[in-house]
């Protein structure tokens, strides 16, 4: 009798679960989409991919608000923010969108390091939480899939 095997998306899955133990359940989700527009966390939006999400989402009809959470650095997050912008071709002028709540915090920290006011409105409203895989940075190595 052969032994089987987990598929690919068995072991994605498992690979998910095991870096998201303990994270909190999402208090809504995009099948419940509001009507005033969607509340959005995004993290790591002066890399490469964040920058190009940012502005997409910023862009959209679709979204009410979005919370950028990166990590503190000696330049200012809002400079920070509009020059990884303008270095991908991007509008660093989104920067000052109205939709736009910049944040500095850390994703392995308790609430992820913001001050707790904050953590319950975005926790309170966000409808999608999309944690970067730079989240898995805080593991010191990764299972392979």
């Amino acid at each position: 009798m052969t032994e089987q095997h987990p598929t690919r998306q068995e072991r994605v899955s498992q690979v998910v679960n095991t870096y998201t133990e303990g994270f909190p359940s999402p208090s809504r989700s995009l099948a419940t989409r509001s009507e005033d527009g969607d509340v959005i966390l995004v993290t790591g939006t002066t890399g490469s991919l964040g920058c190009y999400l940012l502005a997409t989402l910023l862009v959209s009809s679709n979204v009410r608000r979005v919370y950028a959470l990166n990590r503190a650095s000696k330049i200012g997050l809002k400079d920070r923010q509009r020059m990884s912008l303008i270095d991908r071709g991007l509008d660093g002028d989104l920067v000052d969108c109205s939709k736009l709540v910049l944040l500095i915090g850390d994703v392995t920290k308790p609430m992820m390091g913001i001050l707790p006011d904050v953590y319950t409105e975005v926790s309170s409203f966000a409808v999608l939480e999309i944690l970067e895989l730079t989240l898995c940075s805080r593991y010191t190595s990764l299972s392979p899939i």
